[in-house]
């Protein structure tokens, strides 16, 4: 129990499976809570939830009663999706006019080399290649406005993910939780984002999936499940290199989890066969999470080590973290050709966390923690 709690906590998202008697008015949410600048705001969104729970029920039986909870809920739903594709386009179309925003322009110009390439080129190791691949199916040259296509794709894009996100919830939280959850993702994040090229939407349904599967993977271990963890997170780590620390997480809290089970084991002779049965399964589906994990990505790590060198390489973690500012990149890997292979520099010239510690004070440090 211990190290499914630890687990949750850490990887930031706090649907907890583990706590099964937490009502809907109590269920937190991690990556897309209400921000409260108080514990008195928290305790007023919490009772303000617990009031409309209450409603919600009240209108919900009186509905059932009369037969019309069916037709309010089409209208409803007809009704919030209308003010949704009306927001976001209305937002893409005056809000998102330049290609300089969240480096749009650069996504578009990966889209079209996937495009061009018949989707053999998997980029120059600045953006990650499954947004730019899902792009290009829908990318027309004779178009005539590429980029706003593109905005287009990305809120039905959205529009898919939330439906996508009801269903699984429907499934492990009920309706009323799934609803109210995918109703505040679309209104306070989806609907800012949706109008954008970007792929942090695609990042955020995938590494929710993952955690929710790597949840699942704590209490109840299988090897389908190990299949299934491996790959949603295989395609997260493709279309944004910011998985690996969540599955550093997962893989040690699962450890801990294995190492109770063998305590166990070990001081329950009577129980130990069954005990180490559920040992080995829980080895293997590790075994194939980390097997479907690496196999999803292996196409583009293998390709990373024949050009750049590296299984892992890229731009922004291996190089631009340690510059002080984009015009030194701009001057230094960048023009070395940072994109096209492994930097024509010398060693004691290439950014490196050695080289950055050795070149400022903990004052400088600190003072880049505070302005980003």
């Amino acid at each position: 129990m211990a190290p499914v709690i630890l687990f949750e906590a850490v990887f930031g998202l706090q649907l907890i499976f583990e706590l099964r008697g937490a009502n809907a008015s109590k269920i937190k949410i991690g990556y897309f809570r209400l921000r409260q600048k108080s514990a008195g705001g928290l305790q007023k969104a919490v009772a303000a939830w617990t009031l409309f729970s209450k409603r919600f029920e009240f209108v919900s039986v009186f509905m059932t009663k009369y037969k019309l909870q069916r037709w309010l809920t089409i209208f409803l739903l007809i009704l919030l999706s209308s003010v949704y594709f009306r927001l976001t386009t209305l937002h893409a179309q005056t809000q998102n006019l330049g290609l300089e925003n969240g480096d749009q322009g650069a996504f578009l110009e990966f889209t079209q080399n996937v495009y061009e390439s018949n989707f053999h080129f998997m980029g120059d190791r600045n953006q990650m290649p499954l947004y730019a691949y899902l792009q290009a199916l829908f990318f027309d040259p004779q178009s005539g406005n590429a980029f706003l296509r593109a905005k287009y794709v990305n809120i039905y894009l959205s529009v898919v993910l939330l439906i996508l996100t009801f269903g699984v919830l429907l499934k492990y939280r009920g309706r009323k939780n799934a609803t109210f959850f995918v109703l505040v993702i679309a209104f306070s994040l989806f609907i800012f984002r949706a109008g954008y090229s970007q792929a942090e939407l695609l990042f955020y349904f995938l590494i929710f999936i993952s955690f929710l599967l790597m949840g699942l993977m704590l209490t109840r271990p299988s090897k389908k499940l190990g299949i299934l963890t491996g790959i949603v997170a295989g395609l997260a780590q493709l279309t944004k290199a910011s998985m690996l620390p969540g599955l550093g997480v997962f893989v040690f809290f699962y450890g801990i989890n294995l190492c109770v089970y063998l305590f166990k084991a070990l001081r329950n002779p009577v129980e130990r066969s069954t005990l180490l049965r559920q040992v080995r399964t829980q080895v293997l589906s590790l075994l194939l999470v980390l097997i479907c994990f690496i196999g999803m990505i292996y196409p583009y790590i293998h390709q990373s080590k024949q050009i750049y060198g590296q299984y892992l390489y890229n731009v922004n973690s291996t190089f631009y973290i340690w510059y002080d500012s984009w015009d030194e990149a701009l001057q230094g890997t960048i023009a070395h050709g940072d994109r096209l292979g492994w930097p024509d520099m010398s060693p004691d010239e290439i950014p490196s966390f050695s080289k950055y510690l050795r070149e400022h004070t903990p004052a400088q440090i600190m003072a880049r923690f505070q302005r980003g």
